[in-house]
């Protein structure tokens, strides 16, 4: 089943697609370019891209073929197999059983993996949960507690696959004392210290999880709060040609009149959307007759200019 073939709201961006809406089916989902899931994919068949896919809800299924990157915020389930010719990252739960797996890999969530087959320069698990069984560990905790401490090198190949246990974590908490051990990125950022290739991954994983922020615009019927939101966008965001057409899809179908005919790539609404950002962003040091009346008038300003 091609992508184009779905009854329901599919947003086309030159030759890729974005789904704004939930996709659970029982057909082969086939898409020729890259595409954007705004909530789940859920089949119990196969899905494959040509080039990335990103799903920022879950994503079930018993195939899984992408050419390019795959990101998935949520969970993913795989029954058999899954191909990732780029980069995977997964900031849920993975759950894949019996597969085969070949990617540039980075595991965020927890992991229960089984008897599964890894192709792959580096794996990385940052949670307490999960399971993960017959899997070849490339060194052994004594050699990376140095590692951490700065005390030596590893003198292995990141060629072959390196797994990250729960005892990491427990270390890193251990000798750090107060430091709250937040997911992957923090444990990256100590690694990209000693080795270019995990400082890369540190940079890549720490900007791919601001895909999130697209959420927002979902639930955004205020003009004033739209703005806001339109500044706010990180630069990492607004470079992905995709976003854009997120954005302005979902302006173009709001209930609210002014948002409807906003131009977000407007020079003069760039500026009026900084100018409300730093003014919320200094809300705490204004009394609020103040803020309110400087509100109200870039506000209005707003509306002056779409009329």
């Amino acid at each position: 089943m091609n992508i184009n073939d779905y009854d329901i709201d599919v947003i086309q961006s030159g030759e890729n697609y974005i789904m704004s809406e939930s996709v659970n089916c029982k057909k082969n989902i086939i898409v020729e370019n890259s595409i954007i899931f705004l909530k789940d994919l859920i089949t119990s068949e196969n899905v494959s891209a040509r080039y990335d896919m990103v799903i920022l809800g879950d994503c079930y299924a018993k195939e899984v073929q992408v050419n390019g990157n795959m990101i998935c915020l949520g969970d993913l389930k795989v029954d058999r197999y899954i191909d990732v010719g780029g980069k995977l990252s997964v900031f849920g739960k993975s759950d894949i059983k019996k597969g085969i797996i070949e990617a540039d890999i980075v595991f965020v969530g927890s992991c229960f993996l089984e008897n599964t087959n890894i192709n792959s320069n580096y794996i990385v698990k940052g949670d307490d949960n999960g399971e993960c069984k017959n899997f070849k560990l490339d060194f052994g905790y004594e050699d990376i507690q140095k590692f951490l401490k700065g005390q030596g090198s590893l003198n292995y190949s990141l060629d072959n696959s390196l797994l990250l246990q729960n005892k990491i974590k427990k270390y890193i908490k251990r000798s750090e004392g107060d430091l709250e051990f937040d997911g992957i990125n923090i444990l990256l950022k100590k690694l990209s210290k000693f080795n270019h290739e995990f400082k890369e991954a540190y940079k890549f994983y720490s900007k791919v999880s601001e895909l999130s922020f697209l959420n927002k615009i979902t639930e955004v019927n205020d003009l004033f709060d739209l703005l806001i939101i339109q500044e706010e966008i990180p630069e990492f965001i607004s470079n992905i040609g995709l976003v854009n057409d997120v954005l302005n899809h979902f302006i173009k179908n709001k209930n609210n009149v002014q948002i409807k005919k906003i131009n977000l790539d407007n020079i003069d609404i760039k500026k009026l959307s900084k100018m409300i950002y730093l003014l919320k962003k200094n809300k705490k040091n204004l009394d609020n007759e103040l803020y309110e009346n400087l509100s109200d008038k870039l506000l209005n300003e707003a509306i002056n200019y779409l009329n």
